[in-house]
């Protein structure tokens, strides 16, 4: 199919939001989105539902269109937020380059970690910050899809932000493009010479190993996930455990109903989900070792070998036929020599070592690397589907747990006499707020 590039020239405004919104999701054949510039700004809101509805949609500069501020610009960067969140999301490259979209950007940044698709970022002359460029290092070590290229400078980065943004790339392999941002350089410098320097030293050296063809380790897939195993989940389970467990002590006296066999068997699978995640990586290692992949390749270094040399044959007796047809009596004499013309396609062949180094070296690399990805993918999603609904039944074992606890403890304030204020209190010292989950 044939695909399109849209640059659309100062300045569209709302007349041109209006025929984005109306026309754009009918024309199939858009590959790429240029309306940089255009003072779309609160259009935007309009704009940018209409190439979820477009699948052809590969890559999109919406720079220069955000001179809108307060709930306006929040309510634009969660339709951007949703549009690189969706699983039907396209997108391969995104440019908000000079949107100034200062600390409001950072919840745009927090999103490209849940990102599949995106190959390329712009983010330069956004004001972000520090702030901006920790998200940007959670983004880079979580995700295990990150872009391959990320542009960032004009953002007031200081050596802080280029630390966070180094040691991330100490997890993260697959980011191989990021241009030096020299302009926070210069200003980064100035504050932090020492610390900016090894920072950027640190991010250099990652990006060069990122861009030598090597192989998914099981190492490197364990690094991956190390900002997931921090992660604001991990630490809301283990919040949540310690209250469950706090509560099934105060009902240890009570007879044990379904809540709190229930409860046993929440807090079992919540411990074991702690090896889940390396569990699975061994598993698929394991089962990848001489699996389907290296004996087809194997098989068909041996269909290749034979193939080239048929080649050659068919090649050498057409050359060999061509000299005789135009130097006859030459090719006749030469005959008497070792080896004759005749036999020289019988001589000649390709190493056998040099096909199966291509496949199983070459090849056989990438391939491996590409199903190490999507093994790496398939991961990280069982292992948040689980969590995800570990802490889900971890909340609702906690919630219905403290009411029997508080049931209970109201029998045993009548029956003792004791004041309800002592009650009260472990029932709020128990309670997991709802605004912390």
């Amino acid at each position: 199919m044939l695909r399109s590039t849209f640059c659309f020239s100062p300045q569209l405004r709302s007349a041109g939001a209006a025929v984005i919104q109306e026309l754009f999701p009918r024309v199939s054949c858009v590959g790429t989105l240029d309306v940089s510039d255009n003072g779309l700004d609160a259009d935007l809101l309009a704009v940018i539902p209409a190439f979820s509805r477009h699948p052809s949609l590969k890559h999109v500069m919406l720079g220069k269109n955000f001179n809108i501020k307060g709930r306006v610009l929040d309510e634009i960067l969660q339709k951007l937020v949703h549009l690189v969140q969706e699983e039907e999301c396209a997108l391969q490259s995104l440019s908000l380059a000079d949107s100034r979209l200062r600390h409001r950007g950072t919840v745009l940044v927090n999103a490209l970690g849940s990102n599949a698709c995106l190959r390329k970022v712009d983010l330069s002359g956004n004001l972000l910050e520090d702030s901006g460029a920790k998200m940007l290092s959670k983004a880079l070590q979580i995700n295990a899809e990150i872009q391959r290229s990320v542009t960032w400078d004009r953002n007031n980065t200081t050596g802080v932000g280029f630390q966070d943004v180094a040691r991330a790339l100490e997890h993260n392999f697959t980011l191989q493009f990021m241009p030096l941002p020299l302009c926070d350089i210069a200003q980064a410098y100035r504050g932090a010479p020492e610390k900016t320097e090894q920072a950027l030293a640190k991010i250099q050296r990652a990006l060069l190993r990122n861009n030598q063809t090597q192989r998914f380790s099981q190492k490197q897939a364990l690094r991956l996930h190390q900002g997931l195993v921090t992660s604001t989940a991990e630490q809301v389970m283990e919040r949540l455990c310690v209250r469950v467990q706090q509560q099934l002590c105060v009902l240890k006296s009570c007879e044990d109903g379904d809540e709190v066999q229930t409860a046993r068997q929440i807090l079992k699978e919540a411990r074991n989900s702690r090896a889940l995640y390396p569990s699975l990586c061994e598993l698929a290692h394991v089962l990848s070792v001489d699996g389907p992949v290296k004996q087809r390749l194997d098989t068909l270094a041996g269909e290749l070998a034979k193939a080239a040399d048929k080649e050659l044959q068919v090649v050498v007796d057409s050359m060999v036929s061509l000299c005789r047809e135009l130097c006859p009596m030459s090719c006749s004499a030469a005959e008497r020599l070792s080896p004759p013309l005749s036999s020289i396609s019988e001589q000649v062949s390709i190493p056998r070592s040099a096909i199966r180094s291509a496949l199983m070296e070459r090849a056989a690399e990438d391939i491996n690397q590409a199903l190490e990805e999507v093994k790496l993918s398939v991961v990280s999603y069982l292992t948040n589907s689980i969590v995800d609904q570990i802490l889900q039944e971890l909340y609702t074992t906690h919630k219905t747990l403290l009411r029997q606890v508080s049931q209970a403890k109201r029998w045993d304030d009548v029956g003792t006499g004791r004041r309800s204020v002592r009650h009260s209190r472990l029932v709020e010292s128990l309670d997991f707020p709802d605004e912390d989950f």
